[in-house]
C-alpha cells in the first residue's frame, strides 16, 4: 500500500510539474504576443524651444490571459534622430480576449517633449513642415515590463510609422 501511494504521489508531482511548465510557457507566449501601435497624437505645445506631443498608443492582447503593463520605457526617433525620452506612464491593464475570441486592447498616452532646434529646424521649417504635413519617419523603440498571473517579463517594443500615417484619418 505504501508503494502504491508513493507511485501515485510521484505521478501527481510529474503531472503537476508538467502542467506548471505548460502554464508558465502559455503565460510567456501571452506576454510576447501583444501588438503595439501609435494610433493618434495631440500637439500640446509647439515653439522653437519646446514641442510637446501626446502620442496615443494601443496595446492589443490576443491571449486568454489578462496582462498588466507595469513599466513602459521608449525612445522616440524622428527621421532617425533621437528626439525624446518618454515621461513615465502609470501602470495599466490590458484585458484578455473576449469569449468570442475578439482581441482586447488598452490605450495609453505618452508625452514626448523635444526641441525643434535640436532637429535643425528653424521657425519657418518647423511650422511649414507641420502645416504641409511633410512626411517624416517616426520610430519608437524601448521595452515594456509586462505581468500576467505570476510571470513578469521585459518585452522589447519597436514600432515604425510615418507622420502621414499618424495624421491620416482612419
Amino acid at each position: 500500500m505504501k508503494k502504491g501511494l508513493i507511485i501515485l504521489g510521484g505521478v501527481a508531482v510529474v503531472v503537476g510539474g508538467a502542467y506548471a511548465y505548460y502554464y508558465y510557457n502559455e503565460q510567456i507566449g501571452a506576454l510576447k504576443n501583444l501588438d503595439f501601435k501609435v494610433i493618434g497624437y495631440k500637439i500640446i505645445t509647439a515653439n522653437l524651444d519646446k514641442a510637446s506631443v501626446q502620442l496615443t498608443i494601443r496595446l492589443t492582447n490576443r491571449s486568454v490571459f489578462e496582462v498588466k503593463v507595469e513599466d513602459f520605457f521608449v525612445d522616440v526617433y524622428l527621421d532617425e534622430k533621437k528626439i525624446s525620452d518618454l515621461q513615465p506612464v502609470a501602470p495599466f491593464l490590458i484585458p484578455s480576449k473576449d469569449l468570442n475570441g475578439k482581441p482586447s486592447y488598452s490605450d495609453a498616452n505618452i508625452i514626448v517633449e523635444f526641441s525643434p532646434r535640436q532637429l535643425g529646424l528653424d521657425a519657418i521649417g518647423f511650422i511649414s513642415g507641420y502645416l504641409n504635413k511633410k512626411d517624416m519617419n517616426i520610430r519608437v523603440v524601448g521595452s515594456a515590463k509586462l505581468k500576467s498571473a505570476f510571470v513578469t517579463l521585459p518585452v522589447p517594443v519597436e514600432y515604425n510609422t510615418t507622420l502621414k500615417e499618424i495624421l491620416s484619418p482612419t
